[in-house]
């Protein structure tokens, strides 16, 4: 099975928090509670760079998948009033072979901060014990994300979109921190990291995200001048070539930089 996304308007609890309940019933699923596992907040309110009009990312990991889905991709609206949701579900069997090689965005749910999981049963508190990931495993996904978000970002600020070039440029910063102190933490365990027992602040590296909202360059290498340094060391690390603390490394990065801040010319 695969997961497949949708985009939907879930009303919500008082405090904005999307409700299991409103998201099942505006799916239409005919999928009782009892078949979620978990259910974890990711994106933006993950990683605590969400504003208030920020949608909402949620991962359900369901015993099984309803056999009323069919496609891989659905759409629906609740309520224009209510507060925008991207859901994701997946069964438990593949949610688990994909954390067995680190896949993201899936490694998030048990990296999560408490305020995240929203739902979280027997079954997914007894795998976030037992999961254990390789180095190799770190170091591929790691390296694979980094490129493919480093290309992303290089098309879209060439091409003159600011906004969107230096999101994916932050995130692919930031996702690479992760994975780099993760594979560090493994190699300091017999090459293994046990999930279930990592304890890592993943909003302290939003440090690049947050400068590049009030940076502006007019060309893509000024950009790569910036940050391509900081990248290439935390591919170093990533790969056990170098070790340094990360959150000192993207510090750095932010005070040594020479682009412009303030408004686009």
């Amino acid at each position: 099975p695969t997961p497949f996304r949708l985009s939907l308007m879930a009303s919500s609890s008082a405090d904005g928090t999307p409700e299991l309940q409103l998201i099942l019933k505006a799916l239409d699923l005919d999928m009782p509670l009892s078949v979620v596992l978990g259910m974890y907040l990711l994106g933006s309110r993950f990683w605590g760079s969400h504003r208030a009009s920020s949608d909402y990312d949620v991962l359900l990991v369901v015993s099984k998948m309803p056999a009323s889905v069919h496609g891989d991709k659905v759409s629906t609206t609740l309520s224009v009033r209510g507060v925008a949701v991207d859901v994701s579900i997946i069964e438990v069997e593949e949610f688990t072979e994909r954390l067995s090689i680190a896949k993201y965005p899936h490694l998030l749910a048990f990296l999560a901060p408490h305020e995240c999981v929203l739902l979280e049963d027997e079954t997914m508190q007894a795998l976030r014990k037992k999961v254990l990931l390789s180095v190799e495993s770190l170091q591929k996904e790691g390296q694979d994300m980094a490129e493919k978000d480093w290309r992303r970002a290089r098309e879209l600020l060439q091409k003159g979109d600011g906004k969107r070039g230096k999101k994916i440029l932050g995130h692919s910063l930031r996702c690479l921190a992760l994975f780099a102190q993760l594979s560090e933490i493994a190699r300091s365990s017999d090459s293994y990291l046990a999930l279930g027992e990592v304890s890592i602040d993943v909003r302290s590296f939003n440090a690049a995200q947050d400068k590049l909202e009030c940076i502006f360059g007019s060309t893509w290498t000024e950009y790569e001048e910036d940050f391509g340094p900081t990248r290439i060391t935390l591919l170093d690390i990533l790969h056990g070539r170098a070790s340094e603390p990360v959150d000192a490394l993207l510090q750095a990065m932010l005070d040594n930089s020479t682009m412009q801040v303030g408004y686009p010319p």
